[in-house]
């Protein structure tokens, strides 16, 4: 290699377009528009740059610049935004874990260990709770709490092995669950077929139980009509046969 060699004016070389070094500085000259080749062999002979800064490049508008957090340590179940916050998310994980964390400042997050003991299912906001910042979340464990994303303590609603766990007892679990703003009240489905109305301010917590499904079927799932009116509730759960699956709408005035 001959010194002063470089890649755009070398003999062996073919420029793109099969233009060679002497046609595309013409090209340059005469005003017209430069191809990358051309702009490449015009920064290499005379050293000229790009005039003006560089055009960041177009974001769509649903892309927002933050970052990827890896914040459990087991595969992430569920999660929720706040209704009262633009920039706040959480998550629930297979552990029992519990994040926070602000995705304008990905610096700020929390992640509470104590709340549940397995996986979490469901994490459902009840922001008509005094202070604004209550979650409702079903879990594995066979609990549903009701905890505050800034502090982190909790409050059992409800517990479906108050006795703990042992050998040769059935261990019952929570899926699905919502909350529902016009009743103040928390919905969860278990894994017995069965939705349980909670209420966040009796003594308790519980208001009732209702065997929606068949029993020993899981309800996957609980969605309260956002929309309010009637207070209609969607669940979904399946039977013993995973081939079959079950839909159920009931009206909550007519249950209550």
């Amino acid at each position: 290699k001959q010194p002063g060699h470089s890649t755009a004016t070398c003999p062996h070389n073919m420029s793109i377009n099969a233009a060679s070094p002497a046609a595309a500085a013409a090209a340059g000259s005469r005003g017209g528009a430069a191809s990358p080749a051309q702009l490449l062999l015009r920064r290499e002979q005379t050293g000229q740059q790009r005039a003006g800064p560089l055009a960041a490049p177009a974001s769509p508008a649903w892309q927002i610049e933050a970052a990827i957090l890896k914040l459990h340590s087991r595969r992430v179940t569920c999660l929720a935004f706040p209704d009262n916050s633009d920039s706040h998310v959480l998550s629930g994980d297979k552990k029992g874990q519990v994040a926070v964390w602000n995705f304008m400042q990905v610096h700020d997050r929390t992640i509470y260990t104590s709340i549940h003991r397995a996986l979490v299912n469901s994490i459902r906001f009840a922001s008509w709770l005094p202070g604004g910042f209550s979650c409702a979340s079903a879990s594995s464990d066979g609990t549903v709490k009701l905890f505050d994303i800034e502090t982190g303590s909790s409050s059992e609603l409800l517990n479906l092995n108050p006795g703990g766990w042992s050998r040769g007892c059935a261990w019952h679990m929570f899926y699905g669950a919502d909350t529902n703003r016009e009743l103040r009240l928390v919905l969860a489905g278990d894994s017995e077929g069965r939705v349980h109305l909670l209420d966040p301010r009796a003594a308790g917590g519980a208001l009732s139980s209702l065997q929606l499904h068949k029993p020993g079927s899981k309800v996957n799932s609980v969605a309260v009509n956002p929309a309010g009116g009637a207070s209609v509730v969607l669940t979904a759960g399946a039977w013993l046969r995973p081939s079959l699956h079950q839909c159920m709408i009931n009206v909550m005035g007519a249950l209550l």
